[in-house]
């Protein structure tokens, strides 16, 4: 049994869903491939028109972009920012146990402690860490 879906609109190829979303065609492929640390689940699914041909319902991809920009107004979660320093940063790994953040980047470890009693976001977290990291 298949999935009936309605279509009314254009299809988009990879070089135009790059464009869209000002990214390469190589991170277009990212966002799809679910093995890829950069896959992104929300990232709307590309179609196989033939054995050459890919291609993007325009709508959902206009869904997908009001989507983020609806989520740059929230804060990241922990994870989030996490993540969000390991894909900017070239050799970093961070670590968290217990309100210890633990930052190696390029083989040197610094840490940045944060008293469970002591109110910040994920941002601020975030920013320090990078400030951390720019610092070594």
């Amino acid at each position: 049994m298949t999935q009936e879906i309605k279509f009314d609109g254009n299809l988009l190829r990879v070089w135009e869903v790059a464009e869209r979303l000002s990214i390469s065609t190589a991170a277009v492929w990212y966002k799809t491939n679910p093995n890829n640390r950069r896959y992104d689940p929300d990232f709307p699914k590309p179609i196989k028109v033939s054995s050459n041909v890919t291609g993007w319902i325009e709508q959902e991809l206009n869904n997908y972009i009001e989507m983020l920009a609806d989520k740059r107004n929230e804060p990241p979660t922990h994870e989030e920012a996490i993540h969000e320093i390991e894909e900017h940063s070239f050799d970093l790994e961070v670590t968290e146990k217990d309100g210890l953040f633990g930052v190696n980047v390029y083989g040197q470890l610094c840490s940045l402690t944060i008293s469970p009693s002591f109110k910040t976001s994920n941002k601020a977290i975030s920013n320090g860490l990078k400030l951390m990291a720019k610092l070594i």
